[in-house]
């Protein structure tokens, strides 16, 4: 399943986008760095930004996402520090509501600063070569139009 996930998303993902919900930090999330790093090398840091996400009703409430990152669990604190301390915050005020436009242009902003530091190329995961993912591609994108062939629903005959 990475290796289709890698494959559609060739030359490759540009920057790792690390969810975390503000107020909330797991066990599981203390190990996220260590899945990454194993999954994807160790060099994954260097192309993740972490999104603090704040959904409304939450207890925690911070006004500014520095004064939540600083008053953090020292675990926490230690994983920001690792990405590069970067990170950006989403406040989501209703389940129906759109997302804030300053908060959305800000983490784009951070995205394209990102890409731009490493010269605009993707991360490529070392795992797989970009002749074996190029192929998967191909299995993948032949996979589907043989799918859509067989739909008489989708053929527009």
């Amino acid at each position: 399943m990475l290796k289709d996930c890698l494959a559609l998303a060739l030359p490759g993902p540009h920057i790792f986008l690390l969810v975390l919900q503000v107020g909330r930090f797991t066990q599981g999330e203390c190990e996220i760095l260590t899945h990454m790093q194993r999954i994807f090398g160790r060099e994954v840091v260097e192309h993740t930004i972490i999104l603090f996400v704040h959904v409304d009703g939450n207890q925690f409430r911070p006004q500014k996402i520095n004064d939540y990152v600083a008053g953090a669990h020292s675990t926490l604190q230690d994983l920001v520090q690792k990405f590069g301390s970067r990170y950006f915050e989403l406040s989501v005020t209703k389940p129906e509501s759109v997302l804030s436009y300053p908060q959305v242009k800000e983490l784009l902003s951070g995205i394209y600063k990102l890409v731009a530091s490493h010269g605009g190329r993707s991360y490529s995961v070392k795992r797989f070569s970009l002749q074996e993912l190029q192929e998967r591609k191909n299995v993948i994108v032949q996979g589907k139009e043989g799918a859509l062939e067989g739909n008489y629903l989708l053929r527009g005959d």
